[in-house]
């Protein structure tokens, strides 16, 4: 949610449980209906890293607190260098197919988005001019993955880290 800039979040769209008794491993967060993300409703500079309501009140409270902030910065370098699951070559942070580990969220979203480009025609057919004056087509599908492939990843996971910086994470 920090990540995707998820403005439909922490207010609500989440669910969250754990299994009760010995073998609990705590509380798990579950999301849905994300669709205020990736570019949807923000945009590249999207700023969700100073939440401190709903959910992320325990994280807007621990953000005060030193030994979080070390952990958490050291989540950040594991996820947004050396090849982490954010990891974006600053040198060359462009989507390239032939070295899909300069832009790490790139080439995993290229990957999800080869497997469901063909259910997208049916989809569109479906829902495709639900809530919207513009039917929603492939075109559509297309401006959007293109944009997330050539914009949106090539400068979220700097500026990302950049709003981490700024408030001390």
């Amino acid at each position: 949610n920090l990540y995707g800039g998820n403005s439909d979040w922490p207010h609500k769209n989440y669910w969250v449980g754990r299994e009760r008794g010995a073998n609990s491993t705590g509380f798990k967060f579950f999301m849905w209906d994300s669709e205020w993300s990736l570019g949807i409703q923000s945009d590249v500079n999207s700023n969700q890293t100073g939440v401190a309501n709903g959910v992320a009140q325990p994280y807007g409270l621990l953000r005060a607190n030193a030994e979080f902030r070390l952990r958490f910065a050291d989540r950040l370098h594991e996820h947004f260098f050396n090849g982490g699951a954010l990891y974006v070559d600053p040198a060359n942070p462009a989507y390239d197919p032939a070295h899909p580990e300069q832009n790490v969220p790139a080439a995993r979203y290229a990957e999800l988005a080869a497997l469901v480009e063909q259910a997208i025609v049916g989809e569109s057919a479906r829902w495709g001019d639900m809530g919207s004056a513009t039917p929603r087509t492939w075109a559509t599908w297309d401006a959007q993955r293109d944009f997330l492939m050539n914009s949106y990843f090539p400068q979220r996971s700097q500026n990302v880290l950049n709003q981490f910086r700024s408030i001390g994470l």
